[in-house]
């Protein structure tokens, strides 16, 4: 009886760890909420069954799209493209007001008529979070006859249009594993038949054209124009040399407390970064010899407010001339000098990372198990042999 009362307490504690290791990343579809249709935490479930979400019975209305972190994982930026068939199912209205993601990469928050396709992307400023629920973005649906939209070119790894990222050391870390499921639009009301021959489809004489919606701030919408009054960093150059070693130099501004230096190897989607201070000059050793990368810099205030991204340059790493934008000679000769000039060792590109309470619940769980099972096996090898 004691034994077994010994290891009950074990599996007690390895319990919480089978829990935790249930639901993974991905996207969901929400409906806002009838009674209060502003407000971006608000939403209504829409329905799942074993091939995705179904939404029956719609005609047209608001859709929301949300990032599910059931084991509360650190993350920090996604990218999502999403493909529709532009005649069955027309889409406009697109915000991101309300979204912790406020830095969107370039080209981002894009809903493409033609082509029938809504592109969203963007990272957290100045870190990384872990919440269980985070809203991404918000459009207006407008349905003509039964349809579904689907995710796009999900890849592993940062090269895809659909993933969840982690930066972490010269890696990017997507955490999505799997496709995500698709929304199904299901029957059309009649309501909207009537308004059938109305809608333009996709061959009409007058084509919706993109939308470019930039996210507003989801804090407070009477906030001062001086919020606002950061600009992007100028004048960024790259160059390489052919040991590898990779510099960046740009214009500093006054008013700035420090910069924040991004890359990837994607053009325009920046999930790695490096906190480099207040300078206009990094060098970074480290890089993988004949691997390209795309850079950007922001700058940041003493308020935590980030400016949008600079210029892109990229560089094909430790041959000379691949420069997108190069500079040569003496850095020192740049315009206005240089200040603060950082010269990072080897391996010490890091980022933001941070660990989620899930991810540390997890591992106390696991070890405290451990524990237990060990003291409890050695009890009943005691008692066995007494």
């Amino acid at each position: 009886m004691r034994n077994l009362l010994f290891f009950l307490l074990a599996f007690s504690f390895l319990l919480p760890v089978s829990f935790a290791k249930e639901g993974e990343l991905s996207f969901s579809f929400e409906l806002p909420c009838s009674d209060d249709q502003d407000d971006a935490t608000c939403f209504e479930e829409i329905p799942s069954e074993k091939d995705g979400q179904v939404l029956k019975d719609f005609s047209q209305g608001k859709v929301r799209i949300f990032l599910d972190n059931p084991k509360a994982e650190t993350v920090t930026s996604f990218r999502v493209k999403l493909k529709y068939d532009p005649k069955l199912l027309h889409l406009s209205n697109l915000t991101t007001q309300g979204t912790i993601f406020g830095l969107p990469e370039p080209f981002s928050n894009v809903i493409a008529e033609e082509e029938g396709t809504l592109s969203l992307g963007g990272s957290i400023p100045g870190g990384s979070k872990n919440e269980i629920k985070m809203f991404l973005a918000e459009f207006s649906a407008d349905l003509v006859s039964p349809t579904e939209m689907e995710f796009l070119n999900f890849q592993k790894s940062e090269l895809g249009d659909t993933g969840i990222y982690l930066a972490k050391g010269f890696e990017a870390i997507n955490l999505l594993t799997k496709e995500p499921q698709p929304l199904f639009f299901g029957k059309v009301s009649s309501p909207s038949e009537e308004k059938k021959d109305d809608l333009p489809l996709g061959g009409n004489e007058d084509p919706v054209e993109e939308i470019l919606i930039q996210p507003l701030d989801p804090i407070d919408e009477d906030i001062s124009e001086d919020t606002f009054e950061l600009s992007r960093p100028q004048g960024v150059q790259i160059q390489t040399d052919k040991s590898g070693k990779v510099s960046l130099l740009w214009e500093l501004e006054e008013g700035v407390q420090g910069y924040y230096v991004y890359y990837s190897e994607k053009s325009g989607f920046y999930i790695r970064r490096k906190d480099v201070g207040k300078t206009n000059f990094v060098e970074f050793p480290g890089f993988e010899k004949g691997r390209t990368f795309y850079f950007a810099v922001t700058a940041y205030d003493d308020d935590g407010n980030e400016s949008d991204y600079s210029n892109e340059v990229s560089v094909t790493v430790g041959v000379p001339g691949s420069e997108s934008n190069g500079f040569s000679g003496n850095p020192q000769e740049a315009k206005g000098g240089l200040k603060n000039p950082k010269k990072y060792a080897q391996g010490d590109l890091g980022t933001t990372n941070e660990s989620g309470p899930g991810e540390m619940l997890f591992f106390f769980f696991l070890s405290m198990g451990v524990v237990f099972l060990l003291f409890a096996f050695r009890i009943f090898r005691r008692y066995s042999f007494s």
